[in-house]
């Protein structure tokens, strides 16, 4: 949704004429607006007496446009969003407004088969009330602080944290003077600027506290030479293919077995939604089960490293600092609304980060958005894999 900083109507009809038309279409949209006011459908922030800034500078707005989008779904559906919405910030000339990571498919789309699609202001309604919710809950935590967007920040794209934003957009706006309503885009493809944020986006890192984390996890838990198997099983269309997943992940460890040049056992980490309480009876517990030739790792949220990254991450605050109006010092004892959030789920992201270090290779779940980003950090060698010997 563009957000352009001269908060506006779209187009002014024509006035009537006659009295009792305006009479008729006066009452019903009176009825309308004060029945949305009392309703309130989406959620307010904070009590506008109590907004105070979270950044410096607030006068810095004034002649900006801006960008917000509505992401949904899993985390990876929101990478994607993200990556479209820094493009079409680039094209538009706006500044964009960065969403925090929401839970995983609190927001979904719907069904494109089914046609059970959320039209566009039911997704953004349904946006704001989750993001409202995470910042009473304080669970807020942005996609900059989990994703490194400085390769894109200031040179191409100016971005801006959404809780920096909602705290002084309503004091630095200018009167509507007009909008655009339509934008030709069609020259954008010839524009050298765009060529160049296109190459950038095509992989987005994340922050340097999870790549560490998956390469200490990497160098020293597992310490040799690792295969890694992804394996998507409980949820969507996934839950109904575990014969064709476990297929693949059988042969790719039966073409390694036959280079003969392994030496037992062969180590394997496990990234799989399916708890190990319920691998009984699966192709995971056979593996499980020989020890002498499988040794196979897996990561929990109860893992050390995972509270060590989370507690690097939230006094990093990457999307509070690395936005064009950054967080103002010492806001965290004035406002509680501009804190650091409470610790990220960011199991996921490690994972991933584990998986881009097996030197002895990857099998994903086919048609998993996961394993498609993986391949993508494997092939940008995110891991830096020097480290470890190639078999």
């Amino acid at each position: 949704m563009d957000l352009n900083i001269n908060r506006s109507r779209w187009r002014k009809r024509s006035q009537r004429s006659k009295p009792l038309l305006l009479v008729l279409l006066f009452v019903p949209l009176a009825v309308l607006l004060f029945s949305s006011y009392s309703s309130k459908p989406f959620k307010p922030i904070f009590p506008l007496s109590k907004i105070s800034q979270c950044a410096a500078g607030a006068s810095d707005l004034a002649g900006k446009r801006f960008l917000w989008y509505a992401p949904h779904s899993g985390f990876s559906n929101q990478l994607s969003e993200l990556k479209n919405a820094i493009l079409i910030a680039g094209i538009l000339n706006r500044t964009l407004i960065v969403p925090p990571v929401l839970d995983h498919h609190a927001v979904a789309l719907g069904s494109c088969p089914k046609f059970r699609v959320l039209s566009p202001s039911e997704l953004r309604a349904k946006v704001w009330d989750h993001i409202m919710e995470l910042i009473r809950d304080r669970r807020y935590v942005s996609m900059a602080d989990i994703v490194d967007l400085s390769s894109i920040a200031y040179s191409t794209v100016q971005t801006i944290d959404f809780r920096v934003f909602a705290s002084v957009w309503r004091f630095s706006l200018e009167p509507y003077k007009g909008s655009e309503l339509y934008i030709d885009i069609h020259e954008a493809r010839k524009d050298s600027k765009i060529q160049l944020l296109l190459n950038k986006l095509e992989h987005l890192p994340f922050a340097s506290e999870i790549t560490d984390a998956g390469r200490e996890f990497a160098i020293n838990r597992i310490k040799e030479p690792f295969l890694c198997a992804q394996l998507r099983l409980l949820d969507g269309q996934f839950k109904n293919h575990w014969k064709t997943t476990f297929s693949a992940m059988e042969q790719k460890i039966q073409s390694l077995e036959t280079e003969s040049k392994l030496t037992s056992p062969l180590h394997i980490f496990i990234m799989t939604d399916l708890p190990r309480s319920n691998w009984t009876g699966t192709y995971l517990a056979n593996l499980a089960n020989n020890p002498n030739t499988y040794q196979l790792y897996t990561l929990s949220e109860t893992d050390e490293i995972i509270e060590q990254t989370t507690k690097k991450l939230m006094t990093a605050e990457h999307g509070m600092y690395s936005s064009f109006l950054p967080k103002r010092e010492g806001i965290n004892l004035k406002n509680k609304h501009c804190d650091a959030a409470l610790p990220p789920d960011i199991l996921l992201c490690i994972e991933e980060t584990i998986c881009s270090c097996a030197s002895l290779g990857f099998v994903g779940t086919s048609g998993s958005t996961i394993a498609e980003s993986i391949e993508l950090m494997r092939r940008h060698n995110d891991c830096q894999q020097s480290y470890a010997p190639k078999l």
